[in-house]
């Protein structure tokens, strides 16, 4: 007679200590890109490269398993870049220019679909463009006026501040989650603790 299968050990799923930051920083800020609402108790905080493979996997496949384990609108998913090259840059402003325009996770699922190209084209923000329901233009002109610098340096400056050295780097509540624990099932198991003692 076969066997059923064994449930997947979380026992070593676990969360770091929480890391400070200096008072002029702060984790969730009103223009963090952000997946789901302000509202949700558990804030989840990605630092993420849209060029990165490992991010890629974790957006196409560890997040949609993830969102079929915990109950709806439980997190928020904020997001900060983290390049870990130069070319990764004008993809960074034109999710800016995304998110002001309320459409960052479409312009996002793009990106994430679409792979990494070799260089940023004019080709390939009008793909982007068109997929993610933005004049593409409009998103020409944002991506060339460097306005999104600062903001992108200040993201920067919070993932130095949190030791961040790679991508993906993921937080619940400001506590670091370590790699081994990425998997769906740990994920899940990580954000249900945080809802049983966040309402106690």
């Amino acid at each position: 007679m076969a066997q059923s299968p064994s449930p997947p050990d979380t026992s070593e799923c676990r969360l770091q200590e929480p890391v400070s930051l200096p008072d002029s920083l702060s984790l969730y800020t009103s223009n963090t890109p952000r997946i789901g609402s302000s509202d949700a108790p558990v804030r989840i905080l990605e630092f993420f490269d849209p060029n990165c493979p490992h991010c890629r996997t974790l957006h196409n496949r560890a997040l949609p398993q993830l969102r079929e384990m915990i109950p709806a609108d439980s997190t928020a998913l904020y997001m900060r870049p983290y390049p870990l090259s130069r070319k990764s840059a004008p993809q960074i402003f034109a999710l800016y220019h995304a998110h002001e325009k309320g459409r960052f996770s479409q312009l996002l699922d793009v990106m994430f679909s679409f792979g990494s190209p070799s260089s940023m084209t004019p080709k390939t923000l009008r793909y982007y463009a068109r997929a993610a329901g933005l004049p593409a233009d409009t998103l020409f002109r944002a991506v060339a006026s460097g306005r999104y610098g600062d903001r992108l340096r200040r993201s920067m400056s919070v993932a130095k501040a949190l030791g961040v050295d790679g991508t993906p780097t993921l937080f619940i509540e400001g506590r670091p989650i370590p790699r081994s624990s990425y998997r769906p099932k740990c994920l899940s198991t990580l954000i249900r603790k945080h809802l049983q003692t966040s309402s106690l």
